[in-house]
């Protein structure tokens, strides 16, 4: 399905404001909702969780015009997506007859000046120059562009302001000292057919496991060094040329050639793609399936996947020109305005010319495609993540059927392998994967000394049993040294830190058996 509310909204209205909304259609005919043949899902009440939405706008301090203006704008979206185009022999598009009616509605809902503007900015282009106005035409699939680039913005900035207004409502920055933050994200993607949003999840992922082979490498060198514990520098898997190949600007990377390729009016997914082919087949961890052309492969930590790039370009193309953020900012709601302020669109005055707003620094996010907007997120979380101390949580599925009890060794081993633990159980076995507080080695594993040593250690013993398997002390750890001599007769496969006993792989798997046997 698409996003739910939508399924939500149609299931949970009244009549009476189905009516006011212009939502008269049935489901299915909806373009955003029809085209997947999904449109219920087994045991979802669609309008009791239309209900719980609603019920959720109060909680966060929704008055009854926000909730109003917040469906409003859903319904435009809706509606924006039924309009359709018809073009001239000049190649120049206009909202088409039968789309009249329905572009009047979204007008109403959206509160627009007129809806002249609004059909003039989805149809044609106002280029400022120094001495004149220019007004250009757009052919069909440009003012097809614009229509789904307003809808897509629409939502997508509903969707921040509902974030903003959860967050002012639950969280009081002043009284904060520092935050705990969750960052949940899709797991690695590889699919039968995978398309631009398996690019951006598995580049996300990308990037992120580079971060996680780095604190899992910089905890271990930090704890040695707190330790005194003498250490070879460890190799480890960097993936590095691969993210260089998605979202390295110099080196025109995959997410970089789509967004030149997006520029261009006559731009194709085909195109697109032999430009790929041809800047990157000599990259180490780029592909080309010989029998499909339209595709390329990408060799990631987690295994290599292979693309299809059709429809890459209409997916990335998100960029929101000024004529229709201005025509949005100059709304008669203050809803609209407050999802399309100032700095991001240029006000046209009543003579139908711009007044330049003041330019923003950077991108707007209105003129970033997808692939852009994504890459600067991702970038931001970065930082954030860097700024921060990270514990790291792996959620593994143990079968594909949902069924406890069932264990999937090779399906498990599978995400164990894209989630990069694997990596991380390789760098710490390359030095010393096990270590043990000083007292908790002694009082688990003194039973391995021989007896007269035991008899000889008593107190040390008892001493050891007596306080916190944790506690580092001075006569904890002579304790420890002593019980390690007798223990373990190859020094090279220990170290003793200042409050804890490193071991090599392997070892302390061979104490534990040891103390079973002895144990009986």
């Amino acid at each position: 399905r698409n996003y739910h509310v939508f399924y939500q909204l149609l299931a949970g209205l009244s009549p009476a404001e189905r009516e006011q909304l212009h939502l008269a259609l049935d489901t299915p005919q909806y373009r955003l909702l029809g085209q997947s043949g999904c449109i219920a899902i087994d045991g979802v009440d669609d309008a009791a969780e239309f209900r719980r939405t609603r019920a959720a706008m109060v909680a966060i301090g929704m008055d009854v015009v926000e909730q109003t203006e917040a469906t409003k704008t859903i319904s435009a979206v809706l509606l924006l997506a039924q309009l359709s185009f018809e073009q001239s022999a000049e190649e120049q598009a206009s909202v088409a007859r039968s789309s009249a009616d329905m572009l009047s509605q979204v007008a109403a809902l959206l509160a627009v000046e007129t809806v002249d503007e609004l059909s003039a900015a989805l149809t044609t282009r106002r280029l400022v120059t120094r001495d004149d106005v220019v007004t250009v035409p757009l052919n069909l699939e440009q003012s097809n562009d614009s229509r789904d680039a307003l809808a897509k913005s629409l939502y997508g900035k509903l969707f921040k302001w509902l974030v903003e207004r959860c967050n002012t409502k639950l969280v009081d920055d002043a009284a904060a000292a520092a935050f705990v933050g969750v960052l949940d994200i899709f797991g690695f993607e590889a699919f039968k057919i995978n398309s631009f949003e398996q690019l951006c999840i598995n580049y996300a992922n990308e990037r992120l496991q580079q971060q996680f082979n780095w604190d899992v490498f910089k905890s271990e060198q930090a704890e040695y060094e707190a330790e005194g514990i003498e250490w070879q520098y460890i190799e480890f898997v960097d993936n590095q040329q691969t993210l260089a190949l998605i979202d390295r600007k110099e080196s025109l990377g995959v997410l970089h050639l789509l967004d030149e390729e997006c520029a261009i009016q006559k731009g194709s997914d085909d195109k697109f793609v032999h430009k790929a082919r041809e800047t990157h087949k000599e990259h180490p961890a780029f592909g080309v399936p010989k029998r499909d052309l339209l595709s390329f492969t990408i060799d990631h930590y987690a295994g290599a996947v292979t693309y299809s790039v059709k429809g890459f370009r209409e997916k990335n193309k998100d960029t929101l020109h000024q004529d229709l953020s201005a025509v949005m900012h100059d709304s008669h709601s203050e809803f609209v305005r407050q999802l399309f302020p100032a700095d991001a669109a240029t006000s046209p005055s009543k003579g139908g010319a711009h007044k330049a707003a003041r330019k923003p620094k950077g991108k707007s996010a209105d003129k970033m495609t997808v692939g852009s907007q994504f890459m600067s997120q991702l970038a931001s979380l970065m930082r954030t993540i860097n700024s921060t101390g990270v514990h790291y949580v792996r959620c593994i599925k143990p079968n594909t059927a949902n069924k406890p009890a069932v264990f999937d060794m090779a399906h498990s081993a599978h995400q164990l392998r894209c989630a990069g633990v694997l990596e991380a159980v390789r760098i710490s076995r390359m030095a010393y994967p096990n270590r043990m507080a000083h007292g908790a080695f002694v009082v688990r594993y003194g039973l391995l000394a021989s007896s007269e040593w035991r008899q000889a250690h008593g107190d040390a013993l008892v001493n050891a049993r007596a306080r916190a398997p944790s506690t580092g002390d001075a006569a904890a750890r002579h304790t420890c040294e002593l019980a390690l001599s007798q223990i373990v007769s190859d020094s090279q496969r220990y170290q003793l830190g200042r409050t804890k006993v490193f071991f090599k792989a392997f070892l302390l798997e061979a104490l534990e058996q040891r103390r079973g046997e002895a144990l009986g």
